[in-house]
């Protein structure tokens, strides 16, 4: 049981590396990483486009 809360605290840490990491080049496991910050960056991309489609909707309707 302590084994594995230690295992989990070690990946909760991993992935507060990663996502704080400069570039992808400092990640331990680059396959991981990189498919990582890929999907995050994709995620942000569409919340982005999302968001800028909802103001410019709310804009249209307010005037």
């Amino acid at each position: 049981m302590e084994e594995e809360k230690d295992k989990e605290e070690g990946d909760d840490w991993k992935m507060f590396e990663v996502g704080n990491s400069k570039s992808p080049i400092e990640v331990e496991e680059p396959d991981i990483g990189n498919d990582l910050i890929t999907t995050l960056r994709s995620d942000v991309a569409g919340l982005q486009y999302k968001r800028d489609k909802l103001i410019s909707e709310v804009r249209m309707v307010s005037y």
